[in-house]
């Protein structure tokens, strides 16, 4: 599980995030799975092979318009770079991350949310919830 220290910046938080993304990008959603750590609601918690369905089905059940996509590398990703990549800073409140995913070569509108927690004096990231915005 990948931790940051308390208050990290902005750009560290992120550095963190498109860490996580590379590794669905190379298909290692298992390594991505331990990136993280556990959603505290075991009902919100993916295996890596949801997620990985939940990816390559656009967030929905099933294959939309008979297709599937897959995570590929932010750093070559095509179109418009995602305005909705931010972080939500509330005051008295741990930071949330928005991250629209890159698939199949293209920045798209599938969003990964994750949370900040706490865990034994560090930050964690967690997957709060991947769909589209």
């Amino acid at each position: 599980m990948h931790t940051l220290a308390p208050g990290a910046s902005d750009e560290e938080i992120l550095d963190a995030v498109f860490e996580w993304v590379r590794l669905l990008a190379v298909d290692d959603h298992a390594a991505a799975n331990t990136f993280l750590a556990p959603h505290p609601d075991p009902r919100y918690r993916l295996t890596p092979e949801e997620l990985r369905a939940c990816i390559a089905n656009y967030g929905a059940g099933e294959p939309v318009h008979g297709r599937t996509t897959r995570v590929t590398s932010p750093d070559t990703a095509t179109g418009d770079h995602p305005t909705r990549t931010q972080i939500w800073r509330e005051d008295g409140m741990l930071p949330r991350v928005e991250i629209a995913l890159p698939l199949n070569g293209v920045w798209s509108d599938l969003t990964a949310i994750l949370d900040i927690q706490e865990d034994a004096g560090r930050w964690v990231l967690t997957l709060e919830q991947v769909h589209v915005l």
